[in-house]
């Protein structure tokens, strides 16, 4: 069975695929579409990652969030999260796999 790692970020979603799709060649980019766009895509690896935004009620704001499956690609989550905190320069937060700990975090202002 494959574990889940959370990555998150104050970078809007839009930013977020945009950098999937320069930086991190996606196979097979969908949307399911609708006002709370979820995004999903597979590593040439074999992870599966969903790609989303929710609303941080305690401060009011909406943070984008990937979940990835790394399934047959041990390390893609930490593949990811250097890629964005490389490209955006927003707050991104790594936790551990099926865990809340913060593992680590890049451009914290």
């Amino acid at each position: 069975m494959s574990t889940s790692t959370e990555i998150t970020t104050d970078a809007e979603l839009g930013k977020v695929i945009r950098v999937v799709e320069k930086f991190l060649e996606p196979v097979s980019l969908t949307s399911d579409g609708g006002e709370g766009k979820v995004f999903r895509f597979g590593t040439p690896g074999g992870a599966y990652v969903t790609v989303s935004s929710d609303l941080k009620i305690e401060v009011d704001e909406i943070e984008s969030w990937l979940d990835i499956y790394e399934q047959t690609e041990p390390g893609a989550a930490q593949r990811i999260y250097q890629v964005l905190a490389e490209q955006l320069s927003e707050r991104v937060t790594l936790f551990a796999p099926d865990s809340a700990d913060v593992v680590a975090e890049a451009n914290v202002s």
